[in-house]
């Protein structure tokens, strides 16, 4: 059973998602519940982000979350619904804060976008904006975590 206080911050990255992605928010829905919610803080982080440049072009948001997320795998949580979700996450699942910091990395690469020189530049961005939640997600969805699929995630993030 969940708290209700964490469940209401679960609650606010649920909304979050089937606001703004019905076809994630449809097909994640159907993992077992507790996967699900953590998906869905997943996904506030990431929507987060990527809204801050994508939609606002506000790096700054940006950077004020790397700092957050400094303080977060140092055990301090930011005192907001997503990262309250977030932490929930990290503390049922096997999640690892590397995925989550190079996704910011390549976050803030998109505010002075430059178009990638080489193939081997461009999967380095798919990488960094993609390729990261595929393995921000491995853990909800495969069992046991092994490079192998890891290195699928990526893949299907990039996809994505």
């Amino acid at each position: 059973m969940i708290e209700d206080a964490i469940q209401k911050d679960l609650n606010w990255c649920e909304t979050l998602i089937r606001n703004n992605s019905s076809s994630f928010y449809r097909a994640f829905k159907k993992l077992p519940r507790e996967q699900a919610q953590a998906v869905f803080a997943i996904y506030a982080f990431c929507r987060i982000a990527d809204d801050a440049i994508d939609v606002d072009n506000n790096p700054e948001v940006v950077k004020a979350m790397a700092v957050k997320l400094a303080a977060f795998e140092a055990g301090v949580t930011p005192d907001e619904p997503m990262w309250r979700a977030l932490r929930w996450a990290f503390d049922h699942f096997p999640l690892k804060i590397r995925p989550f910091q190079e996704m910011l990395i390549g976050q803030l690469q998109d505010v002075e976008f430059k178009q990638p020189e080489t193939f081997n530049h461009l999967l380095d961005y798919c990488y960094l904006v993609a390729g990261t939640v595929g393995l921000m997600l491995c853990p909800l969805l495969a069992e046991p975590v092994t490079m192998e699929a890891e290195a699928l995630s990526v893949e299907l993030g990039i996809a994505m």
